[in-house]
């Protein structure tokens, strides 16, 4: 597996909730205020961490995050895809229940599964060079 693979599922995502999202240049932060699942060494999620933020460094030939984040509202017959911008305005009013995270080694993506209101939305960030943890 990949260290990045590793270093991502140093926590569990299943009802944790993404509530602000953010970037300094090419590092993509999710601050999840409830924090994150500790796992034990079955990787069943125990209690929730303190809160924390999940940083994504990107490889730079994306040039800039709109090149490497897709926000997508499945809840209708037509995918509507949002805005970075607006998905972060969307964060400053309602939080971000996750069902589910994965990983693909092709071009280091996530794949983030999760709810805004009655939404159902999918997020995907590629490139991902590093992963780090800040509390």
């Amino acid at each position: 597996m990949s260290l990045i693979f590793d270093k991502i599922f140093e926590y569990g995502y299943h009802d944790a909730e993404l509530t602000f999202i953010d970037n300094e240049e090419m590092i993509l932060k999710l601050y999840f205020e409830n924090g994150l699942y500790n796992l034990d060494a079955q990787g069943v999620e125990l209690e929730l961490s303190k809160p924390i933020f999940l940083c994504l460094k990107i490889n730079s030939k994306f040039k800039c995050i709109d090149n490497i984040i897709e926000i997508v509202d499945l809840s209708s017959k037509k995918n509507i895809y949002i805005e970075y911008k607006d998905f972060q305005r969307l964060l400053k009013k309602d939080c971000c229940p996750i069902s589910n995270l994965y990983f693909s080694g092709f071009n280091e993506t996530i794949l983030i599964d999760c709810s805004l209101k009655s939404k159902r939305i999918q997020i995907t960030i590629e490139g991902i060079e590093e992963v780090s943890f800040l509390y």
